[in-house]
Protein backbone atom coordinates (compact mmCIF):
# COMPACT_ATOMS: atom_id res chain seq x y z
CA UNK A 1 0.00 0.00 0.00
CA UNK A 2 2.97 2.77 1.21
CA UNK A 3 2.19 6.32 1.65
CA UNK A 4 0.53 6.98 -1.36
CA UNK A 5 -1.78 4.33 -0.73
CA UNK A 6 -2.97 5.12 2.70
CA UNK A 7 -3.20 8.79 1.30
CA UNK A 8 -5.79 7.58 -1.37
CA UNK A 9 -7.91 5.51 1.35
CA UNK A 10 -7.73 8.56 3.72
CA UNK A 11 -9.60 10.42 0.97
CA UNK A 12 -11.81 7.96 0.63
CA UNK A 13 -12.37 7.97 4.72
CA UNK A 14 -13.54 11.35 5.03
CA UNK A 15 -16.41 10.47 3.02
CA UNK A 16 -17.18 7.41 4.21
CA UNK A 17 -20.41 6.88 6.39
CA UNK A 18 -20.36 3.08 5.42
CA UNK A 19 -17.33 1.58 6.91
CA UNK A 20 -17.72 0.73 10.87
CA UNK A 21 -15.86 -2.30 11.46
CA UNK A 22 -12.20 -3.14 11.43
CA UNK A 23 -9.86 -1.27 8.86
CA UNK A 24 -6.80 -3.97 8.45
CA UNK A 25 -3.75 -2.02 7.45
CA UNK A 26 -1.21 -4.36 8.59
CA UNK A 27 2.40 -4.71 7.41
CA UNK A 28 1.02 -1.98 4.49
CA UNK A 29 4.44 -0.29 4.14
CA UNK A 30 3.12 3.34 5.51
CA UNK A 31 5.46 5.64 7.22
CA UNK A 32 4.96 8.85 9.27
CA UNK A 33 3.48 10.21 6.37
CA UNK A 34 0.97 8.07 5.51
CA UNK A 35 -0.02 7.74 9.11
CA UNK A 36 -0.74 11.74 9.25
CA UNK A 37 -2.87 11.40 6.53
CA UNK A 38 -4.69 8.29 7.68
CA UNK A 39 -4.60 10.40 11.13
CA UNK A 40 -6.66 13.40 9.02
CA UNK A 41 -9.06 11.44 7.69
CA UNK A 42 -9.65 10.04 11.21
CA UNK A 43 -10.59 13.46 12.71
CA UNK A 44 -13.39 13.40 9.63
CA UNK A 45 -14.67 10.16 10.03
CA UNK A 46 -17.49 9.52 11.79
CA UNK A 47 -17.83 5.66 11.30
CA UNK A 48 -15.10 3.51 11.20
CA UNK A 49 -14.43 1.80 14.70
CA UNK A 50 -11.02 0.38 14.83
CA UNK A 51 -8.01 0.37 12.42
CA UNK A 52 -5.29 -2.15 12.42
CA UNK A 53 -1.85 -0.10 11.59
CA UNK A 54 0.36 -3.34 12.96
CA UNK A 55 3.95 -3.82 11.98
CA UNK A 56 4.15 -0.20 9.71
CA UNK A 57 6.90 2.30 10.54
CA UNK A 58 5.12 5.06 11.44
CA UNK A 59 7.49 6.05 14.26
CA UNK A 60 6.25 8.82 17.39
CA UNK A 61 4.92 11.33 14.65
CA UNK A 62 2.32 8.82 13.34
CA UNK A 63 1.18 7.82 16.72
CA UNK A 64 1.00 11.44 18.00
CA UNK A 65 -1.05 12.21 14.83
CA UNK A 66 -3.44 9.49 15.88
CA UNK A 67 -3.76 10.37 19.31
CA UNK A 68 -4.71 14.25 18.07
CA UNK A 69 -6.68 13.17 15.75
CA UNK A 70 -8.44 10.74 18.37
CA UNK A 71 -9.38 14.01 20.51
CA UNK A 72 -11.92 14.65 17.89
CA UNK A 73 -13.35 11.27 16.80
CA UNK A 74 -15.25 9.22 18.97
CA UNK A 75 -15.96 6.18 17.03
CA UNK A 76 -12.89 4.50 17.18
CA UNK A 77 -12.17 2.80 20.02
CA UNK A 78 -9.43 0.54 18.86
CA UNK A 79 -6.15 1.37 16.71
CA UNK A 80 -3.61 -1.24 17.16
CA UNK A 81 -0.14 -0.15 16.15
CA UNK A 82 1.74 -3.42 17.44
CA UNK A 83 5.41 -2.86 16.09
CA UNK A 84 4.86 0.86 14.83
CA UNK A 85 8.30 2.13 16.07
CA UNK A 86 6.51 4.36 18.30
CA UNK A 87 7.65 5.53 21.67
CA UNK A 88 6.16 4.59 25.31
CA UNK A 89 5.48 8.59 25.34
CA UNK A 90 2.90 8.31 22.53
CA UNK A 91 1.92 4.87 22.91
CA UNK A 92 0.12 6.41 26.21
CA UNK A 93 -1.03 9.25 24.02
CA UNK A 94 -2.84 7.21 22.26
CA UNK A 95 -4.48 4.64 24.58
CA UNK A 96 -5.45 7.66 26.12
CA UNK A 97 -7.73 8.79 23.62
CA UNK A 98 -9.31 5.37 23.05
CA UNK A 99 -10.05 5.17 26.63
CA UNK A 100 -12.12 8.38 26.17
CA UNK A 101 -13.94 7.22 23.02
CA UNK A 102 -14.30 3.63 24.90
CA UNK A 103 -15.81 5.10 27.62
CA UNK A 104 -18.02 7.76 26.03
CA UNK A 105 -18.73 4.38 23.60
CA UNK A 106 -20.33 3.12 26.74
CA UNK A 107 -22.10 6.43 28.06
CA UNK A 108 -19.91 6.49 31.21
CA UNK A 109 -18.42 9.89 32.13
CA UNK A 110 -14.56 10.16 30.91
CA UNK A 111 -12.16 9.90 33.62
CA UNK A 112 -9.90 13.30 33.61
CA UNK A 113 -6.42 12.53 35.34
CA UNK A 114 -4.85 14.76 37.96
CA UNK A 115 -2.02 16.66 36.06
Amino acid sequence: MGDVGAACLAAALKKNTALRTTLLMRSGDVTARGAVDLAGALAENSSLEALDISTNEIGDEGAEAFASALGGNRTVVRLDMFGCEAGPRSEAAVRAALQRNREAAEGAAPVVADA
